[in-house]
């Protein structure tokens, strides 16, 4: 697998540069499978934990031809390569788990649980033919995203990285009284943005308990399906808009950006950082993102 272009990344993966050190070495052989098994325990895998773990590195992988199908940009040079790539991983998932059962370690978990690991991407990976994965991988990552966004609908921005908030306060429209107007103008300009029309950025203000925030929490649940991520950031990061703004706009994803208490005092200038993004400068604002 040493020799892969696209999905290299997988090399870095704590887990798998432990396996591929313990090639000779017996008791780094069981070192690595502890760990492994420990990632399948945690993560509820049923059958082959390596496969399992290596196809969900896969699956939030950022790579080439993760972003390229996202944006709807693939092209027929990373298809090959894409192809390629795949056999490599299958070669070697199919010969690291002879390995250690060589080795007495059996790394297929019976789990019937019924939240255990299974999904589309899992599904898609287990087709024989790797032209049909590489053309279903293509369709799956321009309906579900790239990389980090592929986990959540909603994120908060932290260390320069984007991170899926893994409890998100879960509100739907029907739930806030009143604000009736407020309301309809937000489903239609977040509906307009999740179906790539023009959108508006908007300012909602009022008095604390008014449904502004709920809104927006509302409005994720509402579109998320449609492929619409709500990024939160406090108001302290509103002087990396700039570098955020640039990150979204090569997702294929829509977003809204979502500020609370946007206040400021008479002395604080953060509002200009907004002011100036939103009146746009030389570089034009993202069209996915508002």
């Amino acid at each position: 697998m040493r020799e892969l272009l696209i999905y290299r990344n997988i090399l870095k993966d704590k887990v798998i540069k432990k396996i591929n050190k313990s090639e000779l070495d017996r008791k780094k052989l069981f070192d690595s499978a502890a760990l492994l098994i420990k990632e399948g325990i945690n993560r509820n895998y049923s059958g082959n934990i390596l496969k399992n773990y290596i196809y969900d590195l896969m699956k939030k992988d950022e790579n080439i031809f993760t972003v390229s199908a996202d944006t709807g940009k693939e092209e027929s040079n990373i298809h090959k390569l894409t192809i390629k790539d795949i056999q490599s991983i299958k070669d070697y998932i199919s010969k690291t788990t002879e390995t250690f059962e060589k080795a007495g370690v059996s790394l297929i978990f019976e789990n019937n649980n019924k939240n255990s690991t299974s999904n589309l991407y899992f599904e898609i990976m287990e087709e024989k033919d790797i032209c049909k994965i590489v053309n279903n991988l293509i369709k799956y990552h321009s309906e579900n995203g790239a990389g980090s966004f592929i986990e959540s609908g909603s994120f908060k921005w932290k260390n320069k990285e984007f991170y899926p908030i893994e409890n998100p306060d879960f509100i739907t429209f029907d739930q806030i009284v009143g604000y009736e107007y407020q309301k309809s103008v937000i489903i239609q300009n977040s509906e307009a943005l999740a179906k790539g029309k023009k959108a508006n950025n908007i300012l909602l203000t009022g008095a604390r308990g008014t449904g502004k925030s709920s809104c927006v929490k509302a409005t994720s649940a509402m579109f998320s399906p449609l492929g619409l991520k709500i990024l939160e950031i406090t108001r302290e990061q509103i002087a990396d808009l700039g570098e955020i703004m640039e990150k979204l706009s090569k997702s294929g994803r829509k977003f809204i950006i979502f500020i609370d208490d946007i206040s400021f005092e008479s002395f604080e200038t953060g509002y200009k950082q907004i002011k100036s993004i939103i009146d746009g400068g030389i570089e034009k604002k993202p069209e996915n993102v508002v």
